[in-house]
């Protein structure tokens, strides 16, 4: 199966039917040889990142006081870009440690949760159509109102976008992977110029693309830079993590690994947060967050995963 949200490059009413059908699919039950739908969540068994998901409340709280908090299309969600639903860079289609099952088992937990197929449907309809008006120049969003809405949203889009984080962070612990720390001590007001790593993260490097190149897998970056306080700029966090995966593209380029197979991902401040000790512990990163002084360091960094 495709993914659940295409592009709406062209025609918006595709996703419209695609997901309608999907939920008429799913609704029907499982067909012979299918595993049965999971069970309902209930808050002793939720994902990681599904019990963390009320920190998008605080991200949004301080994108709003901060000194850019930018429309959605402006963020990047314009015709190139997946809609709304795809708010978060991990959660889009081009991710390549999610998988598609793991993608329609969300919308089946999804429905689950709501308890009601058609609820579901009506949800995704309206939110399609504001995010039209949106695309269209008729309605304005910034990104703190759509952060702010992820979470409350209890119907259907809330539910479905932690269940795609919590596949994202399925999907990093089931690849190889490792991380690299940038200047963890610097003021932030100089991280901008000064994006070096130490040389035990070069030789952890090396290692690491060598073993890649040698297996003819390709490498994901995800690059951090999640300080953000009021007065601070939610797209210069970007810049900083661009620049920080860019530094370990040339380096792994220079090193003799192709350039033509490594794919970035700035997260910048987004969920999931590696400076939460659950999220640090499925990534298999215990280690670096206990000898951290400081657990915020661990956004300061970039992961890179083999797949």
């Amino acid at each position: 199966m495709r993914s659940l949200a295409p592009s709406f490059r062209k025609f918006p009413q595709i996703f419209c039917a695609s997901l309608l059908t999907v939920l008429g699919t799913l609704a029907a039950g499982p067909t012979q040889g299918q595993p049965p739908i999971k069970k309902p969540f209930d808050p002793e068994n939720e994902g990681t990142t599904f019990r963390l998901f009320e920190q998008i409340d605080a991200a949004a709280d301080q994108i709003a006081e901060s000194r850019d908090d930018p429309e959605v299309v402006e963020y990047g969600l314009g015709e190139d870009h997946e809609p709304w639903m795809d708010l978060f860079q991990v959660t889009r289609e081009d991710n390549p440690v999610i998988t598609e099952g793991c993608r329609r088992e969300a919308l089946e937990r999804t429905i689950e949760v709501t308890g009601d197929k058609e609820l579901v449907r009506g949800h995704f309809g309206e939110r399609m159509h504001a995010w039209n008006e949106v695309r269209q120049g008729t309605e304005k969003k910034k990104l703190s109102e759509y952060l702010h809405h992820l979470r409350k949203c209890k119907r259907a889009c809330g539910p479905y976008v932690a269940e795609l984080l919590d596949c994202h962070v399925q999907g990093v612990q089931s690849h190889s992977h490792m991380i690299v720390y940038f200047d963890v001590g610097r003021p932030r007001q100089h991280e901008e110029f000064s994006f070096a790593f130490s040389v035990h993260d070069e030789r952890k490097l090396r290692e690491f693309a060598d073993r890649v190149v040698a297996e003819g897998r390709s490498l994901l970056l995800l690059s951090r830079a999640s300080i953000l306080h009021a007065g601070e700029s939610i797209l210069g966090n970007q810049v900083v993590a661009n620049r920080r995966a860019q530094v370990v593209e040339d380096f792994l380029v220079r090193n003799g690994y192709p350039r033509s197979r490594i794919r970035k991902k700035v997260l910048s401040w987004e969920p999931p947060r590696l400076e939460a000790y659950e999220i640090a512990q499925a990534y298999g990163l215990e280690a670096d967050w206990a000898a951290l002084s400081n657990h915020q360091y661990m956004d300061q960094s970039t992961v890179l995963v083999a797949y």
